[in-house]
């Protein structure tokens, strides 16, 4: 039996802070490992990672793994270091959506298909006064 992927929809992930003392693959605000996730409307802001210890950095809104994601009409701004960071076997699909610094934010360590279509756009989106 197959099952839908998961949906987020008019959903704001912000203020989120993870800490782990190993490489853990996770994120402030979203993680998504072997998971082909729908956000459409969902803000993600202002949310941190750290990985203490070890050399990797971890995405601060959203961490992915062998993962098809596809966001629509969203904004990602004002994470940590990277707004994404995705690992093995991933592609992202973003439409209409606001990315703070658009692709150069989001940390690849391994293979994606990132497929950037019409109308994203970059800058600060003025969430913070």
């Amino acid at each position: 039996m197959a099952t839908a992927p998961p949906r987020l929809d008019r959903v704001m992930l912000t203020d989120g802070y993870n800490t782990e003392n190993f490489r853990s693959g996770h994120s402030g605000a979203f993680t998504s490992i072997f998971s082909n996730p729908v956000l459409i409307n969902v803000t993600m802001a202002n949310n941190r990672y750290s990985s203490y210890g070890y050399r990797w950095v971890e995405g601060g809104a959203f961490y992915a793994d062998h993962t098809r994601a596809v966001i629509i009409n969203s904004i990602i701004s004002d994470n940590s270091l990277f707004d994404m960071m995705t690992q093995d076997s991933c592609e992202i699909v973003v439409v209409s959506s606001l990315l703070e610094r658009g692709r150069d934010k989001i940390q690849k360590l391994a293979e994606l298909n990132l497929v950037w279509l019409e109308g994203n756009q970059s800058g600060d989106p003025g969430m913070n006064p």
